[in-house]
C-alpha cells in the first residue's frame, strides 16, 4: 500500500504546522480547528509529501519543513523584475525543500555526484518542458541551472520542471 501524507489547512491562514499522520487524524484535526476558529477547514491528500499543485501550498510546505517564514515580497525591485525574482525565489525554496526530503545535498565539489536539471523548449510565448531532455552535470563547461535548481534524479527533475511550469515561465521570460 502506498503511503499518503496529510495536511491540514485553516481558509487564510495556511497550513497547520502539525502534521496528522493518518486521514482519521487529520479530519480530527480539521473539525477541531474549524469549531475553534470558525472557518473554512480543509484536508489535502498527497502521495508525496512535497507534491501539491498549488504554487502557493508547495511554497508554505517547503517554508515550514525549512523552518523559515514564506516570502512575503522583494522591496526595491522593479516592477518589470519583481514577478521573475518571486518566481524564482518560490522555485528555490520547492527546490531545497524537495532535496531536503530526497536527503540530497548538490556538492560541486564531487565531481562523479550526478546533479539532474529540468531544460526547456521554448516555442511560441511558453516553455514547453522537455522531459527527453533533462541532463545532468558533474563536470560541465556550461552552467545549465545551477545548484540551487538541481535534483538527484531525472525523475525529481522533470516532475519539478512539469509541476511548476508558470513558475519557470514567469521566471524565465519577459512578459
Amino acid at each position: 500500500m502506498e503511503e499518503k501524507f496529510y495536511s491540514v489547512v485553516v481558509d487564510g491562514e495556511g497550513i497547520k504546522s502539525e502534521t496528522p499522520t493518518t486521514k482519521e487524524k487529520a479530519h480530527n484535526l480539521a473539525r477541531k480547528l474549524a469549531s475553534i476558529k470558525g472557518k473554512k477547514v480543509y484536508v489535502v491528500e498527497w502521495d508525496s509529501f512535497f507534491c501539491p499543485e498549488d504554487i502557493d501550498v508547495a511554497v508554505d510546505l517547503a517554508c515550514e519543513d525549512l523552518g523559515i517564514d514564506p516570502p512575503q515580497s522583494l522591496h526595491d525591485v522593479t516592477e518589470k523584475h519583481k514577478k521573475a525574482l518571486e518566481s524564482l525565489y518560490k522555485l528555490i525554496l520547492i527546490a531545497e525543500a524537495w532535496n531536503k526530503a530526497d536527503g540530497f545535498v548538490p556538492d560541486y565539489a564531487n565531481k562523479r555526484q550526478e546533479k539532474w536539471f529540468p531544460f526547456f523548449t521554448y516555442i511560441g510565448a511558453d516553455a514547453g518542458f522537455a522531459s527527453a531532455s533533462t541532463n545532468y552535470a558533474a563536470s560541465s563547461a556550461a552552467a545549465y541551472s545551477g545548484s540551487r535548481l538541481c535534483f538527484k534524479t531525472r525523475e525529481r527533475a522533470e516532475q519539478f520542471g512539469t509541476q511548476f511550469i508558470d513558475l519557470w515561465n514567469d521566471f524565465l521570460l519577459v512578459r
